[in-house]
């Protein structure tokens, strides 16, 4: 089912964080568009409307600004000079955003990620036959659960803080979120994978009649 294969395409660029310092490389609005197209073309109107609404707000994200700031090798803070005593070093750290873009990137979560999980849904539900495949449809069902809660729901709750409280959205996880960070990208691997197998698995989508 080739169809599929923009949506995993689409997947991995959304997934994946690749930036040259301000840009981010591999652009999340062309992703989302990679997968509006392979949900239109699976008849899943819904989802690719959805994904459509969620390229543009995702541009928000596609340029953050930098600088290079001093920073103390041993507490991490941020310094302005250097103690004679201390130890500093350089680096490179993202601003924040403010509310207006953190609540686009809210958006585009949340429409994204309704996108994915109603995708990942029609193929586990009514595609080929579904009472075989198992192991495959059983990696469908949890990845139904698991965008929404793993890669949604993280940044629904920190842009939500960050636009109630007016501070600025970190868009760069570190340190105690680092986890997290990988635990999404993680999940977006392991969809776009499976995306790629059961495109494998059924060359042409057998869709149950309304």
């Amino acid at each position: 089912m080739r169809v599929l294969w923009p949506i995993a395409i689409g997947v991995l660029i959304i997934g994946i964080d690749f930036r040259l310092n301000a840009p981010d490389v591999l652009a999340d609005p062309l992703g989302w568009v990679l997968v509006a197209i392979g949900a239109w073309l699976l008849a899943a109107r819904g989802a690719s409307l959805l994904a459509l609404v969620a390229g543009p707000l995702s541009a928000a994200g596609v340029f953050l600004s930098y600088r290079i700031a001093l920073v103390d090798s041993v507490t991490g803070v941020e310094v302005t000079t250097c103690a004679p005593d201390a130890y500093c070093v350089e680096q490179l750290r993202y601003d924040d955003l403010g509310s207006l873009r953190a609540l686009a990137l809210l958006g585009a979560v949340l429409a994204g990620g309704a996108a994915l999980a109603w995708i990942v849904h029609i193929l586990r539900t009514e595609v080929g036959d579904v009472t075989k495949q198992a192991q495959l449809r059983r990696q469908l069902r949890f990845l139904e659960v698991l965008v929404p809660l793993v890669w949604s729901l993280p940044v629904v709750i920190l842009a939500t803080m960050a636009v109630v409280s007016g501070d600025g959205y970190d868009p760069v996880w570190d340190e105690h979120l680092e986890l997290v960070s990988y635990a999404r990208f993680a999940v977006m691997i392991w969809l776009a994978i499976t995306l790629f197998v059961f495109a494998d698995r059924y060359p042409r989508p057998e869709r149950r009649p309304a």
